[in-house]
């Protein structure tokens, strides 16, 4: 069989600092997206939003549902 390679993902689906898809997209207090993991380890170490560098408020992560649906709507397109 051969495999038919899927599209790749829109990049409001890839998490910028594993540049990989998110399957747990959280949004920051910098307006900006991660997924959970990556996101999480940088604010162990970090204050900053690591798009901007810049300063961040708090280190709250809001789950980001919007995101979520569209990974779910691009995986399912992806899978046929």
């Amino acid at each position: 069989a051969t495999q038919v390679a899927r599209p790749a993902p829109p990049d409001a689906l890839v998490c910028p600092i594993s540049m990989e898809l998110m399957r747990d997209p959280v949004m920051a207090m910098d307006g900006h997206t991660y997924e959970r993991g990556p996101i999480e380890r940088w604010l162990a170490d970090h204050q900053t939003s690591p798009k901007t560098n810049e300063p961040l408020p708090s280190t709250t992560l809001v789950p980001n549902h919007a995101v979520k649906s569209m990974v779910q709507e691009y995986l399912e397109a992806a899978n046929g």
